[in-house]
């Protein structure tokens, strides 16, 4: 037998009214079970459905109680006592079960157990015939059908004593077995006696009859209010066992009926709970579902309306602003104007300014080609001058080495007058002389070199001077001629300024004609901007209702 621990002293009382409704398989593994039962076991239906119903036997029911069940059911017959069950967590609850058989096609399919709450003075009988079982104290007793009976000629005598046919056959068989005893004590001549005294047991059978039938009304009428409380509904009613053995079958057979009646009330009523409660699952999984899509769209729209909102705002401030900056251009516009007209007054200016400037600059151009032609003639007259004093350097060279001979020739007149004595005197003046002339030629002739050096060097000076002169006109006439070219680029350049302002003039023009235009768009663009906002302010607000609309819904659909 399985043994299910650990367990508890702690007792959990059912509800009055209550019933916990399961069902097995042929060999007991539940297959359904109401949610009162799951409730009190502590068990899940997915820990209940599928496994052996001893998942709840509690190891104090003795194992009387549950062969005779087994026993009983197994044989097709219905079994109705107490038993005291394990929950999950070790606590106990006591039960007045009815296990009947579910007959399919001449087979048992499967068994039904309705429980009701017995009361407080059923489990403390219970518990104390369960103990002296469990204790091997139950001598002389045994379980049958759910109730206790005592064995041996007592207990037969006791059930034999309780039924109607017994009661009768007791009324005529005393009265015959005492004549029959009183015959055999007196002669044949007293049979007639004999005969008198049956013919009264006969009248007393009759009145016992009598009594019989006042005895059987009280059981008929008990089960006349059984068959009413189960025609109502009430399946916790309690069909008691009945004194007389002949009515405990008839018992037997309307507790299995009730049990049937109410499992297939109950089994009904749970379906129809699990289908409810997967209605309203599915109910909020489509609530739920809905509420989430609806949810975002009203956030899709919110957030929209919020763009939107935005979007007109920054439009309505770009249009403000756009307003504001189209009168700054408009203003700019008019400064422009004036500029572009000043401009074109200043680049008329500039243009004969320009032809002045050319004017001059050709004029120059024909100065600088006269220089450069003076220049020319001067480096050749310098140039002559120069070749002329190279030349007198060239007779001073002369005449000093003819000076310079001359002093050598004094010099050797001096030597031999000096060797002629007296004779050579005059000779020697004569030669003083002309060595002093050469002295003074050689003098004269350095001095003239000397200026003739300084003639040269002067006039290479003006050579180089002409030629940087020469030099800076052809630049300076390059430069004019650049200056011309660019001077004439300057005037081209100045008419294209011209007419460049003159566009821009008539630029300005259109663009102040634009700017005019683009202060009308922007206006309208803020009347419209203004529109989108109140439009997007009203978006918001069906957003909201449309969410509380919503909401409303799903309430009203979670509460069906």
């Amino acid at each position: 037998m399985r043994v299910n621990e650990p367990i508890t002293n702690r007792e959990v009382v059912m509800q009055d009214g209550e019933m916990l409704v399961s069902r097995t398989d042929a060999g007991g593994r539940i297959t359904f079970v109401n949610q009162a039962f799951i409730d009190i076991s502590g068990f899940t239906r997915d820990e209940l459905v599928g496994q052996p119903h001893n998942l709840v036997r509690h190891p104090h029911m003795p194992k009387e109680a549950f062969a005779d069940l087994w026993g009983t059911i197994k044989t097709g017959k219905p079994w109705e006592g107490f038993v005291k069950n394990r929950c999950k967590n070790g606590d106990f609850y006591w039960v007045r079960a009815n296990v009947t058989p579910f007959v399919e096609n001449g087979q048992i399919a499967g068994f039904v157990s309705i429980r009701s709450k017995p009361s407080r003075q059923q489990v403390a009988e219970v518990e104390a015939l369960y103990g002296k079982f469990r204790d091997g104290k139950a001598q002389g007793l045994v379980i049958r059908e759910g109730r206790a009976f005592r064995t041996g000629m007592a207990g037969i005598l006791s059930r034999a004593g309780s039924g109607i046919s017994a009661m009768l056959v007791a009324a005529i068989a005393v009265p015959l077995i005492l004549a029959l005893a009183g015959a055999e004590a007196v002669q044949l001549d007293r049979i007639a006696v004999a005969l008198g005294l049956i013919a009264g047991s006969l009248v007393s059978a009759l009145v016992l009859g009598r009594i019989v039938i006042n005895r059987v009304r009280g059981p008929l009428a008990r089960m006349e209010d059984h068959l009413d409380a189960v025609a109502r509904g009430d399946f916790v009613h309690e069909i008691t066992d009945e004194p007389i053995s002949d009515f405990q079958r008839t018992t037997a057979l309307m507790r299995a009926m009730k049990a049937k009646l109410g499992y297939a009330q109950l089994e009904k009523a749970e379906m129809d709970r699990l289908a409810e409660q997967r209605r309203q699952a599915d109910m909020e999984c489509i609530a739920a579902s809905l509420d989430a899509r609806v949810a975002n769209i009203v956030e899709l729209i919110q957030m929209s309306a919020d763009s939107l909102l935005g979007n007109s705002q920054t439009l309505s401030g770009n249009a403000d602003q756009t307003m504001m900056q189209a009168g700054n251009v408009t203003t700019m516009t008019g400064q422009v104007t004036s500029n572009v007209q000043a401009v074109s007054a200043a680049t008329h200016e500039l243009s004969s300014s320009v032809d002045e400037i050319s004017r001059q600059v050709s004029h120059a151009a024909v100065i600088s080609a006269d220089a450069v032609e003076q220049a020319g003639k001067t480096d050749t007259t310098v140039r002559g001058l120069a070749e002329a004093a190279n030349r007198i350097g060239e007779v001073v060279k002369l005449i000093n080495d003819i000076a310079s001979q001359t002093n050598l020739l004094a010099l050797n007149a001096t030597i031999e007058a000096a060797r002629a004595g007296d004779a050579g005197k005059g000779f020697a003046v004569v030669a003083n002389e002309v060595k002093s002339l050469a002295n003074q030629t050689a003098k004269a002739t350095e001095e003239i070199g000397a200026q003739i050096a300084g003639i040269q060097s002067e006039t290479r000076t003006a050579v180089e001077a002409i030629r940087g002169i020469t030099g800076t006109i052809e630049n300076i006439n390059e430069l004019s001629a650049a200056i011309s070219a660019a001077v004439e680029e300057q005037g081209a350049a100045t008419m294209e300024i011209a007419r460049s302002v003159s566009q821009a003039a008539e630029g300005t023009h259109h663009a102040a004609e634009n700017v005019s235009v683009v202060a009308g768009a922007a206006e309208e663009t803020k009347l419209m901007a203004d529109q989108v906002t109140s439009a997007a302010q009203t978006l918001q607000q069906v957003s909201q209702q449309l969410a509380a609309e919503v909401r409303g819904f799903l309430a009203e659909i979670r509460a069906a």
